[in-house]
């Protein structure tokens, strides 16, 4: 019985490097067989097509992160108020007064939670509130 050889895949970076110092024992802890570097050296170095995020910077990849975690955070927030609101309306929300008792707790607890996130004016206005209405 005789064993398939399984075709090894190497990252382009390693290539390019063998191909512009023109070394073959650039890096021997891979391994890489002699007609493997001939081929490259012989074919010089292919053009590479990456996507955007990879080539960016680690910081501007860290940049971007916090600030989709901060927008989930905020679309989150919202979407917990807009759920509390449904709840305490009992799926309706024609300018009806808000219920008393557990209702009206649970509308609260849901905006103090989206006021850590977002601005509690803009929480008040989501769940249609005047400021003055919330205080007392």
């Amino acid at each position: 019985m005789t064993t398939l050889r399984t075709r090894r895949t190497y990252d382009h970076r390693i290539r390019e490097m063998i191909c512009e110092t023109g070394d073959p024992d650039l890096f021997p802890e891979l391994k890489i067989p002699r007609s493997t570097i001939r081929s490259w050296l012989h074919r010089g170095i292919p053009d590479v097509v990456t996507c955007d995020p990879l080539s960016a910077e680690k910081t501007e990849l860290l940049a971007e992160m916090q600030e989709l975690r901060q927008r989930t955070a905020v679309l989150g927030a919202i979407v917990g108020l807009l759920v509390a609101m449904l709840r305490v309306s009992e799926h309706r929300l024609d300018h009806e007064r808000l219920p008393e008792g557990t209702g009206k707790r649970a509308l609260l607890r849901a905006i103090e939670r989206a006021s850590g996130v977002v601005p509690l004016t803009v929480a008040l206005r989501i769940a249609r509130l005047s400021a003055s209405r919330y205080h007392s």
